[in-house]
This record gives structure tokens, sequence and C-alpha cells, in this order.
């Protein structure tokens, strides 16, 4: 798109170029930026997958997503042990930038899916549908944040499986990692 901007130009110097990228992402940054977070994990975990059952978390390595990771989450889940139709979940990592949407998640916390908070139980309500499918996930949606701000966000859920059990033949789903994005409206 820059290139397009800038057709005609022969002499256009490096701080036009940048000017004129920064103002394209500005105006366009959340929807391409967006796409890049979600398209990219889900393409790494479409490659540790090869068209098998959800691959094994230990498989999953976050240095390839280093630019993205702090908008991420990697849970284990497990089924409650008092209503089995239920799911606990367990974060295992919590992105700090996701402190912005979510202040009240923490990492290594235990986090049963009914008692969650209304906008939180809308973030996390693919998962039960992705633990089921063992199938990735998009989810869009918009909620108030505590500081009263329209909050739209996409995220996708992404699978994964216990090596042990993967190997033995079994491939349920004990882990998800989780990509946000998000604006202020």
């Amino acid at each position: 798109m820059v290139a397009l901007l800038c057709i005609g130009e022969r002499n256009i110097k490096a701080t036009i170029i940048k000017y004129n990228f920064d103002h394209f992402k500005k105006k366009h940054g959340f929807m391409s930026y967006e796409q890049r977070l979600t398209v990219r994990l889900v393409d790494i975990w479409e490659q540790l997958r090869h068209e098998r059952p959800p691959p094994p978390y230990e498989q999953w390595n976050s240095a390839k997503i280093s630019d993205i990771w702090q908008k991420c989450i990697a849970m284990r889940v497990e089924p409650n042990q008092r209503a089995s139709s239920e799911i606990v979940v367990r974060t295992l990592f919590v992105g700090q930038q996701l402190n912005v949407i979510m202040p009240t998640l923490r990492a290594e916390e235990c986090y049963q899916m009914h008692i969650l908070d209304h906008d939180m139980k809308k973030l996390f309500s693919p998962i039960t549908s992705v633990v089921q499918s063992q199938k990735s996930m998009a989810h869009d949606g918009t909620f108030v944040s505590k500081n009263n701000k329209l909050v739209k966000y996409r995220c996708c859920f992404l699978p994964f499986s216990d090596s042990k059990k993967y190997t033995e033949g079994g491939a349920n789903v004990h882990y998800i990692v989780a990509g946000f994005s998000w604006v202020h409206m």
C-alpha cells in the first residue's frame, strides 16, 4: 500500500515513506495487525498439527511469535472435579499486554468457567467448544472495560494435547493457547 502512495515520486525521503506508513497503520492498523496475529498463530498451529489431532503442547514454541507473545495466554484445561461437564482453566502464562483488557487475569491461577465475571466469560466462551471439537476457533466481540471504554476484540484459541496421551493414540485437549488483539473505541 505504501508503494501505491509513492508512485510517481522519485525523490521520496525515508521520513515521508515512514510517515505514510505510520499514517496507513493508524488508519488501518487494527485490522491488518489483528489478521496477522490470528493468521500467524493458526498457521503455526496447523504446521504442528499436520492434519492430525491437536499437537502436543510441548511442541509449541513461543519464541516464534515473540513479537506478539505478550498478547497471548497459555492455559491448561481440565474437567471440574465436582461437575465433569464444567471446565477448570489453569493459566500457565498471561501476556503482560493483556492487563489492558483483562486486569484481573493472573498467571498460575485457577478459574472455573461458570464463576468468571460477564466480560471474562464472553472472552473465554469458545473454550468449551475448542475442547470438544479439538479445532482452532476464532472469536470476536465487544465489552465495556473497567474504566467504561468500549473494547472491540478478536482472538483465536488453539488446542493442544498432552504429549503422553498423544503418543498413546488419544489426543484430548489439555492445553489452549489464545491470542488477542483489541482496540478501544
